[in-house]
């Protein structure tokens, strides 16, 4: 309470109200405001035409499905990082249509994944 009365009490006091300061030079007088900008008239809203793209180049399936093929007999021999090579049973590649437009990547196959040699087999951890 003792800090209360105290805050009560300065709060009650009067104000002391200071003198002008003295003027040394005259105020001069404030140029009016300048006007904003307009902004510019804003276009009538119809998109331009967009000139049609060709698809990006791929290379033939038969091209992708022999590099994937390359890409998967090089990652089942592949013993760079030792611990992952030592402990797992099998390598997860991955399963599905390499034409797919669409691709998930985990972060590391789970114990049914490397039971199994396939990605995302697992029932999903729950909160």
């Amino acid at each position: 309470m003792p800090v209360q009365a105290a805050i009560l009490a300065a709060l009650a006091a009067p104000v002391p109200v200071l003198a002008p300061a003295a003027r040394t030079r005259p105020v001069a007088a404030m140029p009016p405001p300048a006007q904003p900008a307009r902004p510019a008239p804003i276009a009538a809203a119809v998109p331009k035409p967009v000139p049609s793209q060709p698809p990006p180049a791929t290379p033939p399936s038969t091209e992708k499905a022999a590099a994937m093929a390359e890409l998967r007999a090089r990652a089942l021999v592949c013993v760079k990082c030792p611990n992952l090579a030592s402990s797992r049973k099998q390598v997860v590649f991955g399963v599905g249509s390499i034409d797919s437009p669409l691709m998930f990547v985990g972060e590391a196959p789970g114990a049914d994944e490397d039971q199994q040699g396939e990605p995302f087999v697992a029932r999903p951890a729950s909160f």
